[in-house]
């Protein structure tokens, strides 16, 4: 920056973070505003620093700003666009929700998902279903006797009882399934890049 004008002048420069002036020195503390003294025909070289570290969510974005000049001689305004770019190697999804809804036993159901490559950087990822986080969470629908409670036994109830007696099917009601006996129905998907 250089003073061309045949008089000296006062400059106060200032702009947003994520971009700040570099120090003059060690000593010194990066800031966001500064006021310089030109004479006629001095130069003077601002270093300008960008902080791509300002969020830390790993998503590529550019940010534009801009430096204003205002001279305390006169009324004029400069500004000078500052932008800053980060990348990460991120994907974008064109859902985020895969829902296959209820599907026939035998039977598929195809769903096709665009994933777009958003960043300039080349993007190696790899997929998996995430079915170790399987849980059983359907209850009982007939509760069991209580623990206190003592079945009344009949000798000629217990005589007549069978298969598909009610007390037959009362224990298969109340017995918990295996995990091979109950499926997922919906399956988690997550991505990874690497």
């Amino acid at each position: 920056m250089k003073n061309v004008s045949l008089l000296p002048v006062t400059l106060v420069l200032s702009m947003n973070g994520p971009f700040v002036f570099m120090p003059d020195s060690e000593e010194d503390e990066e800031v966001t505003s500064k006021t310089i003294g030109l004479d006629v025909g001095q130069d003077v070289k601002l270093l300008i620093q960008f902080d791509p570290t300002f969020k830390d969510d790993l998503h590529t974005r550019i940010i534009e700003e801009s430096l204003t000049i205002r001279y305390l001689e006169h009324p004029h305004v400069d500004l000078v666009e500052l932008r800053g770019a980060v990348h990460f190697p991120n994907l974008q999804f064109e859902t985020m929700l895969v829902d296959f809804g209820c599907i026939l036993n035998d039977t598929e159901m195809v769903h096709y998902m665009t994933m777009t490559n958003n960043s300039p950087l080349l993007v190696k990822y790899n997929w998996k279903f995430l079915v170790d986080n399987w849980e059983y969470t359907i209850r009982d629908a007939v509760s069991s006797p209580n623990e206190n409670e003592n079945e009344k036994i009949d000798a000629e109830n217990e005589r007549r009882e069978g298969v598909g007696s009610p007390k037959d099917s009362f224990q298969r009601l109340n017995s918990t399934p295996t995990r091979e006996e109950v499926k997922q129905p919906h399956p988690t998907v997550t991505y990874t890049y690497t």
